[in-house]
């Protein structure tokens, strides 16, 4: 990766409003992947410890997208056209973790896959996984 963006991409993801308040964090972070955990909070849950739909939805567009964005020049920006996501399993445990990684970077979109794990007790589930498109964004003057 060009130096800089790394840290770049992490400092944009980390000054967003839900990243705080949901907790999470980059957790690794290289050319075409980007993962993220967060702690499961009851704040993000339905019941039982159960995450909410919508926040495992959000952390998949975070590491899918995220990973798309590791692609881009450091000047580009990008945005969510759209995500789906298929769940598997009860996000459920301690904490969530989502591993992004590129299925295709364009100039004008890429694709993003990514699969959310829960973790309990130190053991990995696979709970849902899903797929990122993204808007590439050139900057105005380019």
């Amino acid at each position: 990766m060009e130096a800089g963006t790394t840290d770049a991409i992490r400092e944009f993801l980390m000054e967003m409003p839900i990243v705080r308040f949901t907790g999470v964090e980059v957790t690794n972070i290289g050319l075409g992947r980007l993962e993220v955990k967060m702690p499961l909070r009851a704040e993000l849950c339905v019941t039982d410890g159960i995450a909410h739909a919508g926040i495992v939805g959000m952390l998949a567009d975070l590491a899918g997208g995220g990973a798309c964005y590791t692609m881009l020049p450091p000047t580009w920006g990008t945005t969510t056209a759209d995500h789906t996501i298929k769940f598997l399993a009860p996000a459920a445990g301690e904490h969530l973790i989502a591993r992004g990684r590129v299925v295709q970077s364009g100039k004008q979109q890429s694709i993003g896959a990514v699969d959310v794990i829960s973790v309990r007790d130190g053991v990995e589930r696979l709970c849902a996984t899903g797929l990122v498109t993204m808007r590439n964004l050139a900057p105005p003057n380019g």
